[in-house]
């Protein structure tokens, strides 16, 4: 224990004088402190430091009427500490009572040389006395002297051991691995191969994350409002307002966050764009058009008409004036019903309703009757199979253009780093360096290029399948897929809306371009032409050829 004293005269500790305690009727206060949640969790330290202090007040004879702990450093700012900030209010409220201040070591003060002397002064200023298990206080000239050094040790022991934790985190970025807060969608694990930890997806939060992400890049959310409309909808969705809503920062902070497109940065450490060893929820492009988006660069539209209960609202029409129909809810006995209807002003079937399942089971039946024969599908297997071949000739060329960027780049960043090296004025080793981020930024863009690339030369088969199912059995695809796709196969096979009559049913529809291309006819509601035609038959006019 270290112990201080004035040079002339060893002065008596009256803390330790059971009279004197006695006297002044002190009561003891317990204040434990350590730096982070992971030894409150995986460790007993808070524990030890109490009990610790506790055998102390009872050799004093001192009674202890509180305990006061933080799981936090503060960075050397004790203000920063909500639980030596109860402590100050504790021991000032009362001004004729008097408080000891317990604790195990000198360092659970302040390790900050400034904020030690403000703690010392806020204590005495609320009458309240200082006892530390390892250190005797001694408020003579030397005494203050060798405690501003300790509390100066302490303060260099933080800033070196917060520059070596800096150091080691920001190398591990380097390396491509997250080291801060693993936030919505991801969760920590220990990774297999090399030590430290990793971050994976985080179900089912990961799933809603995406959905969001992928429907405001493709304009299905047209603001950060439907985005947060979607999350506040979505129970397993951490919501932090107690009105159970996601806030909007949290909403932005969700699009900005390049974090989800497999990538990440640091630009305050010096670290730039560079793919992580984590799974990407979005692709690097699509972050880029949400930035875009947000930032006003790029407007995004959605059809009001669009719904998911609804995928036939605006594409059937009806079968009288002619306008698209529109969809709704109502509701009878706590039950919901859904219903297409028309809402023109002056049709004679203006709010008539249609029930949804006719409708939508309807355009399934009418998707049946495009029914092409095999000779028709052999012949198109053999057209997509050329156009396809064209567009991966395309795909190859387009994947030596990024190869050959990427390598251009490669030569300007040598040549960058040379100037630098070489350079003498401030503000042109400045620019280059602007110059080199920029490039380094355009590389990720590039290599994500190339792996879309080489994906879509491995799809061929697959992509020949698909469009031989659409055009093979559109009414298919129409039951599996969402209400997006339903919409979507609709919109293909059919050229423009189709009228529905309330009695008759689905009117004879316009088969698109490619369908009609291949001869493919519908069989709703057609029937054969007569062979003498709709007119009266023509008496025989009589010919006469000059050949004989």
């Amino acid at each position: 224990m270290i112990s201080v004293y004035s040079p002339d005269e060893k002065r008596p500790n009256r803390m330790t004088d059971p009279d004197f305690i006695k006297n002044m009727n002190l009561k003891a206060v317990i204040y434990c402190r350590v730096s982070s949640l992971n030894q409150v969790r995986d460790g007993s330290g808070l524990a030890s430091q109490e009990q610790r202090c506790r055998e102390y007040a009872i050799k004093l004879g001192l009674e202890v009427v509180r305990v006061f702990t933080d799981s936090k450093t503060g960075e050397g700012d004790f203000l920063k500490r909500p639980g030596m900030r109860d402590l100050l209010t504790f021991v000032g409220r009362k001004k004729r009572e008097k408080y000891v201040v317990i604790f195990d070591d000198l360092k659970r003060i302040a390790r900050d040389t400034m904020h030690h002397w403000r703690l010392r002064e806020a204590l005495a200023s609320r009458n309240a006395l200082l006892r530390c298990l390892n250190y005797d206080f001694d408020e003579t000239p030397e005494g203050r002297f060798f405690e501003t050094l300790l509390a100066a040790q302490g303060q260099l022991e933080r800033e070196q051991q917060g520059r070596q934790t800096n150091q080691k985190m920001k190398a591990r970025l380097e390396s491509g691995y997250w080291v801060f807060k693993a936030g919505h969608g991801y969760d920590y694990q220990k990774a297999g191969v090399g030590g430290g930890k990793v971050l994976v997806r985080d179900e089912p939060i990961a799933s809603i994350i995406e959905t969001a992400l992928h429907g405001f890049a493709s304009g299905r959310f047209a603001s950060p409002q439907d985005v947060k409309m979607y999350l506040d909808e979505r129970d397993d969705f951490p919501k932090d307002k107690h009105t159970g809503e996601v806030r909007y920062e949290t909403v932005d902070r969700l699009l900005r966050r390049v974090l989800y497109s497999g990538y990440l940065e640091y630009p305050k450490w010096g670290v730039s764009l560079r793919p992580g060893h984590h799974p990407p929820l979005i692709t690097l492009s699509e972050h880029e058009a949400i930035i875009e988006k947000l930032d006003g660069k790029k407007k995004s539209f959605t059809r009001k008409d669009e719904h998911p209960d609804f995928p036939l609202r605006g594409f059937v029409a009806c079968g009288d004036c002619g306008k698209p129909m529109t969809g709704g809810w109502t509701t009878k006995s706590n039950s919901r019903y859904g219903y297409y209807r028309c809402q023109t002003k002056g049709c004679p079937f203006s709010g008539k309703s249609i029930p949804r399942a006719e409708i939508e089971n309807g355009m399934h039946d009418l998707l049946k009757t495009v029914a092409p024969s095999e000779e028709v599908l052999n012949i198109a297997a053999a057209m997509i199979d050329d156009v396809i071949d064209v567009q991966q000739t395309e795909t190859k060329q387009s994947a030596q253009a990024a190869k050959k960027d990427l390598a251009e780049i490669e030569v300007s960043t040598s040549a960058l780093i040379d100037r630098i090296a070489a350079a003498s004025s401030m503000n042109l080793i400045e620019a280059y360096e602007k110059r080199l981020l920029e490039l380094e930024r355009q590389k990720p863009f590039l290599e994500e290029k190339l792996a879309v690339l080489s994906a879509c030369e491995e799809q061929r088969d697959e992509n020949i399948e698909l469009a031989m199912e659409l055009l093979a059995s559109p009414c298919k695809i129409y039951k599996k897929g969402d209400h997006k796709v339903k919409r979507l196969i609709a919109k293909l096979v059919f050229e423009c809306p189709i009228r529905y009559c309330k009695k008759k049913g689905y009117r004879t529809p316009k088969l698109s371009l490619p369908f009609r291309s291949l001869g493919q006819k519908t069989k709703a509601n057609s029937k054969m032409v007569p062979l003498k035609g709709l007119e009266p038959p023509t008496p025989s006019l009589r010919m006469t050829c000059s050949t004989s």
